[in-house]
């Protein structure tokens, strides 16, 4: 029985190291749409999208066509831009600008910095930025980029570009990668211009969709174009689904748990003949293989679950995201599986020794 134990103590330890129990989301770039100036309105938006091979950067170029109602409005956008890379440039009608972040020693909100902002912030340090209907993100004012410049009323031209980290998300079997940028800023602007969103996927992956619907591929620039008079969606994601291996497909769709009730009802069967079979040979004898097999064969099966997982994730390949959260967990059911499955095996031997005495 003491070599049984420590059999059971050490095949729960290797169980319980494959646990991940770490964040499955992994935050990238948190990009939006600007806030406006309210003296601003947006006559026309462009997006441009290009991700890298690997799908973990991409280079973000926003234009926009604006125009000024009065002159001297020197502070036109405040821009959220958070986990980019050093390379966030600002060009206003063909010069560049320098972009500032506002100092949060300066005096707030009485700075005249948010002059002209105050239809949405209403006295507030925060600015809202919605991600979808139901979550959204209170942005310290002091964490948006800016650039000052007296602009004169009339129309101009802005182009923005800067790389940003993609999201990656393990919470799935399969690892998937995705880049997101908030249009729901757009909400506080009073007039909405044409949109027009591009995708390169020129040096992308296959496997990429979008939650904007079908667009316009162009085989020669293998660029992706949609078009919209109005919000589309409050966040636009662009998401890289990696190819599965087939057979990691196949077991994927058979999934962990069936292969662990599978393993189960084999072991079962192959437990009852072997107790039966022992019963058979020694009508009055306590069963001892009916007992070590319903002490083992539970933890047995209730164990392979974390490893086959494992051997899904090895099929999958190397975007499999190895993390199961609490799945070594399941081997705490034992104390609920084994009685259980002692309580019948005891009953079907104790109906067969009956029968066996009636027969003889």
């Amino acid at each position: 029985m003491q070599k049984l134990v420590c059999f059971l103590f050490i095949l729960l330890s290797t169980v319980t190291v494959r646990a991940n129990m770490a964040s499955p989301i992994q935050e990238g770039h948190t990009g939006a749409l600007p806030f406006l100036h309210q003296q601003v309105s947006i006559l026309s938006e462009n997006i441009t999208i290009a991700p890298n091979s690997q799908f973990r950067r991409a280079q973000f170029i926003i234009q926009y066509e604006i125009d000024v109602a009065k002159d001297g409005i020197n502070i036109p956008f405040l821009f959220q831009a958070m986990d980019y890379y050093d390379d966030f440039s600002v060009v206003l009608d063909g010069q560049r600008i320098k972009v500032e972040n506002k100092s949060p020693y300066d005096n707030w909100p009485d700075s005249s910095f948010l002059e002209g902002y105050d239809y949405f912030l209403n006295g507030n340090k925060t600015v809202t930025v919605f991600w979808d209907d139901e979550y959204s993100i209170e942005e310290d004012v002091f964490n948006l980029k800016y650039f000052e410049m007296d602009l004169p009323a009339g129309k101009h031209n802005i182009e923005i570009q800067y790389s940003a980290s993609s999201w990656t998300d393990e919470s799935g079997l399969v690892r998937t990668t995705s880049f997101k940028y908030a249009l729901a800023p757009a909400r506080f602007w009073k007039s909405f211009g044409h949109l027009t969103i591009h995708l390169d996927t020129d040096k992308s992956p296959d496997q990429i969709k979008s939650n904007l619907g079908g667009g316009t591929y162009n085989d020669a620039s293998k660029i992706i174009t949609w078009e919209f008079d109005k919000i589309p969606v409050d966040v636009l994601t662009i998401t890289w689904v990696p190819r599965v291996l087939p057979k990691g497909e196949k077991l994927n769709k058979v999934g962990a748990g069936r292969m662990m009730w599978a393993l189960g009802i084999v072991l079962a069967l192959l437990h009852l003949i072997w107790f039966m079979w022992f019963r058979k040979r020694n009508p009055e004898s306590f069963n001892w293989p009916m007992l070590v097999g319903s002490i083992i064969i539970p933890f047995v099966v209730l164990a392979s679950y974390p490893y086959f997982l494992d051997m899904i994730d090895n099929e999958i390949g190397p975007e499999a995201s190895r993390r199961h959260g609490y799945s070594f967990l399941v081997v705490g059911f034992y104390i609920i599986v084994m009685p259980i499955y002692f309580l019948v095996a005891f009953i079907l031997d104790l109906l067969y020794k009956r029968w066996l005495r009636k027969q003889s």
